[in-house]
């Protein structure tokens, strides 16, 4: 098994997410919009997107008011980031730097709040030690870690010869094609059990769990999404569970 280096993350790998979350522009905003109200940044606030990527989240909490720095040990990725905060008029309020999580070069108790969003499954086991000891290390007394990751227990995730047929039928050639040229790329996906004792392991207490789908479009993602708004409890849980790719845990240190 090769080690995954910086290289693998290409321009091309960055250009697909843009594409995508124009595509699903709404849908992205909503689901932005429902993982950022759990924390609420505001002015006065400082925040670090660890892994910030295309500067998704470092975009949406900028427009908040808190001044938010997004690292990325990718090229490609801050170049592309940079691009996004100037165009969002967001660049005022946020610093886009290049930098590795499992070293970071900030002070303690700098931050309010640390959003990891679709990194941890990019890191070995042992970045992922050390990089959540840097979490406690550099948030402050009090402060909050929004994690979003690939929830394992998810159907897609377990058995992703599921997904393909699903994306023929959708017609989505280009999520078939990124998918077959970049999923080596989660070099190891956490499950929650994992995730939930480790951040306990590192001094933080869990707040919240919730779940989220990756896409809107398409006939079965609209039955998947209509069985969560109009269900029981119990059985709204177990869909979101089974059918929503992406998991967040709030912790606070």
């Amino acid at each position: 098994m090769r080690q995954v280096s910086d290289k693998d993350y290409t321009e091309e790998y960055y250009q697909f997410h843009e594409r995508y979350t124009e595509k699903e522009r709404e849908f992205i905003k909503t689901r932005n919009e429902e993982v950022t109200n759990l924390v609420l940044p505001k002015k006065g606030d400082f925040i670090l997107d660890l892994g910030c990527g295309i500067g998704t989240f470092t975009i949406e909490c900028a427009k908040r008011g808190a001044f938010t720095v997004g690292l990325d040990f990718s090229e490609p990725a801050t170049k592309t980031a940079r691009r996004r905060a100037v165009l969002s008029n967001s660049s005022g309020n946020s610093e886009i730097i290049r930098g590795d999580v499992t070293h970071l070069s900030f002070k303690p108790e700098t931050f309010d709040l640390l959003i990891i969003a679709d990194l941890v499954e990019h890191l070995y086991e042992e970045q992922y030690k050390k990089t959540i000891k840097e979490w406690y290390r550099v948030l402050k007394k009090n402060g909050k870690v929004m994690l979003l990751t690939p929830n394992t227990n998810c159907l897609f995730e377990k058995f992703p010869s599921l997904l393909k047929p699903l994306l023929i039928v959708m017609k989505d050639k280009e999520m078939l094609k990124h998918l077959s040229s970049f999923s080596y790329l989660h070099v190891s996906l956490k499950p929650l059990k994992y995730l939930s004792e480790s951040l306990k392991e590192n001094g933080f207490s869990l707040m919240h769990i919730s779940y989220y789908p990756i896409a809107s479009k398409g006939f079965i993602f609209k039955i998947i999404a209509f069985l969560r708004t109009k269900s029981p409890r119990w059985i709204k849980e177990r869909v979101e569970s089974l059918f929503y790719q992406q998991i967040s845990l709030l912790a606070k240190k």
